[in-house]
């Protein structure tokens, strides 16, 4: 008599091989491993960590002691690498009183807000660029940001004025 695999939901399943939660809803789909509704969810039989697809998908790593222990390979990524510092774009600064290119003491500015409104940047973006150089901006002595007018003319901003 055949003995019956372990079900295992697709999130044990995910642990144990590696895989996403997505990536594996997609491949029972596909018919790339078997699987199971029960109770509307997803069953995955244990026997599956040795599918051609998880395998394939492994990578060629050491598989550690969990995935070894359930026949799965573990995954392997590269480390990330920093590109050389030579090979780095020159980056605007836009920290209080250090920009490069300050407007004119009358120079209109706006708040993050207001900036907002003007363009379909959140205020979220507006932050971030400013934080990493693509908006030109200053710091008032109340602690807000101030974002320069003239970024509405940069042409990487320009497109998305409302």
């Amino acid at each position: 008599m055949a003995q019956k695999s372990k079900m295992l939901t697709t999130s044990k399943f995910s642990q144990l091989s590696g895989i996403s939660v997505p990536t594996l809803n997609k491949w029972i789909r596909d018919g790339k491993i078997k699987g199971e509704k029960r109770s509307g969810r997803w069953m995955i039989g244990e026997n599956q960590l040795k599918s051609k697809a998880v395998r394939e998908f492994g990578g060629a790593g050491d598989p550690g002691p969990a995935k070894a222990a359930a026949g799965g390979k573990k995954k392997t990524t590269k480390p990330a690498t920093k590109p050389p510092a030579a090979a780095k774009k020159p980056v605007k600064t836009a920290k209080p009183d250090k920009t490069g290119s300050k407007p004119t003491a009358g120079a209109k500015t706006y708040s993050i807000d207001e900036f907002c409104a003007l363009t379909y940047l959140t205020d979220f973006g507006v932050k971030a660029f400013l934080r990493k150089g693509r908006l030109k901006g200053e710091i008032d002595p109340g602690g807000n940001w101030k974002v320069f007018a003239e970024n509405l003319l940069d042409p990487l901003i320009k497109h998305l004025i409302r």
